[in-house]
């Protein structure tokens, strides 16, 4: 595995060119129980400043600090988590270009691998305010991007699940790092960890840019818990920006899948009717809800009759009938529900589709 190091938030900072080298094939391989963590390396460093162009060509193991410790790719370990929250905290106040800027980021995400569901929040108050927010729940994605408004979109059929969403994980911010130390174990938030220090050179920054970076990881588990970073000085790469950059990260694991909902922007237009109890690869779209169930064609139709009497709706036709396929039609205030009730592999299978009333 590589030295890679992620993108920075809103050019802040940037890597140094020669770092950015060490993203090359030739980067240090993991060195399996060195440290307790598949997402560390150990190597002796080759360099304590940073990397030639040699260390690349020959595949000697880059390091651009002192230490012998290489974060090699903070999202290691993700894929070892059934369930998790994080939360990512972002500051920044300075000057750019000679104007005062300065802001402040919190990033949020909610992950599930069974059921397969995701929700992220992004939002920044002060320079360049702004708010994101994405989910996805019942294999549909939800973006409701800066204007407000929503995209929803469903993954093309063999298309493999974004178990963790990482385009949307606030992991995603983190910098890897290249010759760090080890600074002992600790328990955080009662997770054991090895804890790991850097400092600029470990980021591949130059003067006058100043570091003091903390990671925990977990042993066993290999991802990143808690993942601290202040920035000071002026960055030489991109333009004339000069201030305080800070970065707070912290991972908690859940024991039961956390409760993701559609966000608010993207509801208009979802069916607005429950489904039964143990209802299976809930879709929900526009206009359209799809799952299967273990109860018989005969058990759902029953149990939407009562529902949607109950939620007002009133039956347009008689429900038909063929063999183990039923077809319920209602309306309600403008509205028409169409329920498609059929047997299918073993399971039930069951369309429910609302479009504007024709009477």
């Amino acid at each position: 595995m590589v030295v890679r190091l992620p993108r920075v938030l809103l050019s802040v900072v940037l890597l140094s060119p020669a770092v950015a080298c060490s993203g090359s094939d030739a980067g240090t391989p993991l060195v399996p129980g060195a440290t307790g963590t598949a997402s560390v390396a150990t190597d002796e460093p080759s360099s304590t400043d940073v990397a030639t162009t040699d260390d690349v060509a020959t595949g000697v193991p880059v390091r651009v600090g002192p230490g012998a410790i290489q974060l090699v790719d903070p999202t290691v370990g993700l894929e070892n988590l059934t369930a998790a929250q994080v939360t990512l905290n972002i500051t920044f106040d300075g000057e750019r270009d000679g104007t005062a800027e300065q802001w402040s980021q919190t990033e949020t995400s909610l992950t599930s691998r069974d059921p397969l569901v995701a929700q992220f929040r992004s939002a920044r108050t002060g320079s360049g305010a702004y708010s994101l927010e994405y989910a996805a729940i019942g294999g549909v994605d939800y973006d409701v991007v800066a204007d407000g408004t929503c995209e929803s979109t469903t993954p093309e059929p063999g298309e493999p699940p974004d178990e963790f969403a990482p385009r949307r994980h606030p992991v995603e911010m983190l910098f890897g790092f290249a010759g760090g130390d080890n600074a002992g174990t600790e328990t955080i938030g009662g997770i054991a960890t090895v804890h790991y220090t850097f400092d600029e050179r470990a980021l591949g920054l130059a003067a006058p840019t100043k570091a003091a970076g903390d990671v925990w990881v977990a042993t066993p588990g290999d991802y990143v818990v808690r993942y601290s970073l202040v920035l000071d000085g002026a960055s030489p790469y991109i333009g004339k920006v000069t201030g305080r950059y800070t970065l707070d990260y912290e991972l908690q694991p859940l024991t039961a899948p956390p409760v993701v909902e559609v966000p608010l922007a993207c509801r208009a237009g979802l069916v607005d009717v429950p489904v039964p109890a143990g209802a299976g690869g809930l879709v929900s779209q526009r206009g359209m809800q799809t799952f299967t169930t273990d109860g018989t064609p005969a058990d759902v139709q029953a149990w939407y009759e009562g529902q949607l009497v109950a939620a007002g709706w009133v039956a347009a036709t008689a429900p038909l009938v063929e063999g183990d396929a039923v077809l319920l039609t209602y309306d309600r205030a403008g509205q028409r529900l169409v329920v498609s009730i059929s047997s299918t592999g073993g399971a039930t299978a069951v369309i429910v589709l609302v479009t504007a009333s024709s009477t």
